[in-house]
């Protein structure tokens, strides 16, 4: 006669966010799994500068977690743009706790702990299909495919199913290279295993369709350099858009334009970018000495928020010292204007036109790296969840992806 097994324990699951919730950034979401908090993410928020003076970012209260502090499982870090884990550093001069992240996040995470003089933490570099314990937990990693490498999704088992965060991806069925390539099956093997919760952003929810492939720049990209052979040309990107960057690059590199990497972070992200596999042959790169020696020079400035469209003004106002503009250059932006930059921009804009420069935005009709309609009915197909939770995003994109 067998004998009935009792039924599992149902542990007491709580979700709760910090920040992300009705804004552009500063994004937090903690799952509390029987009294241990998985937090995943830790970003901050460029604030608007008529409502915010004087302020260049904003964090969340960690209160919380602060009182909580022995009850953290550990961070959670899907990828390494600042509105995911910018705030890092004021949260860990407050708590200790683990933080688990990809190869070229740990990178920069390690670097920001450096300068930040915080010790005592480890950084656990989470491979693309890899599966932890967590404080007794199993945690599931899942890639995906976003504008940086490495990106993934998360799943923390309960004894209800699992708890399930897409991470910002997008469905792209190119031969990706394998730090951007997702895998879709993840998410039906653990819709058959049973999702309990099911959490998605919503920073594209009100676009129709599917993002990919209307993402890329390299044929936008591509036309500007046939079209302007002989003529310098300066690019500004966001040094976290690493697939934009790394998309300039390649079309350089097709069209055999010399390349100069103009910022001191930029030089560092491609160096971090050699060791996951991606190389610039050696006579592709220029110096920065040789920027007014070469008439169809291609320079990558790279920065984030205001400071980059700061230095472009400067640039264009012949207020660096490296570069002189000249009327036949072309300034080209490769990057979004973000909220709270918008000001900023237009400054740097009318600097641009003051002095007869040629400007072209590229960005224009380019789609962001977050999941459209389709994206994410797709992996609500998928898992199947008990529950769904939109997440990270203004208010109005939060009911678009609810609806």
């Amino acid at each position: 006669m067998s004998e009935n097994k009792p039924e599992p324990k149902k542990e007491k699951v709580r979700i709760f966010m910090l920040g992300g919730l009705d804004e552009d950034g500063k994004n937090m979401m903690c799952v509390e799994v029987d009294g241990k908090i998985f937090i995943i993410e830790a970003g901050l928020k460029f604030p608007d500068a008529k409502e915010s003076l004087g302020i260049e970012y904003i964090i969340q209260d960690f209160s919380y977690l602060i009182e909580h502090k022995n009850d953290i499982a550990g961070i959670i870090i899907t990828h390494g743009h600042d509105d995911v884990m910018g705030a890092l550093p004021h949260l860990l001069k407050q708590i200790k706790a683990d933080i688990y992240t990809s190869p070229l996040a740990a990178k920069e995470i390690t670097r920001m702990l450096k300068k930040e003089k915080i010790s005592g933490i480890r950084v656990n570099i989470v491979k693309r299909h890899d599966q932890k314990r967590i404080a007794k937990r199993k945690v599931l990693f899942f890639p995906i495919t976003h504008a940086y490498p490495g990106a993934f999704g998360v799943a923390i088992s309960t004894t209800q199913g699992y708890v399930v965060y897409s991470g910002e991806f997008i469905e792209d069925y190119s031969n990706l290279d394998d730090n951007y390539r997702g895998n879709i099956t993840i998410g039906a093997k653990l819709g058959k295993e049973g999702v309990l919760v099911l959490m998605q952003e919503s920073k594209g929810a009100e676009r129709a369709g599917h993002t990919s492939p209307n993402h890329r720049v390299t044929k936008n990209f591509d036309q500007i350099l046939d079209l302007n052979h002989d003529t310098r040309i300066f690019v500004s990107v966001y040094t976290q858009s690493v697939y934009r960057i790394q998309e300039i690059i390649n079309c350089c590199i097709a069209h055999n334009r010399k390349l100069v990497l103009y910022t001191k972070e930029l030089q560092e992200r491609v160096n971090g970018l050699k060791q996951i596999g991606f190389k610039i042959p050696d006579h592709i790169l220029a110096s920065v000495a040789d920027i007014d020696k070469i008439k169809d020079v291609v320079v990558l400035i790279s920065g984030q928020g205001r400071p980059l469209f700061t230095l472009m003004s400067n640039i264009a106002n012949n207020e660096v010292d490296n570069i002189d503009i000249r009327p036949e250059d072309l300034i080209v932006i490769a990057t979004p204007i973000i909220p709270g930059v918008e000001k900023v921009f237009k400054n740097m804009e009318n600097d641009i036109y003051k002095r007869g420069g040629r400007l072209q935005i590229l960005d224009k009709n380019i789609l962001s790296m977050h999941p459209s309609r389709e994206d994410l009915k797709m992996m609500i197909f998928l898992t199947r969840p008990k529950y769904y939770i939109p997440v990270k995003g203004e208010y109005r994109m939060l009911c678009a992806n609810a609806v």
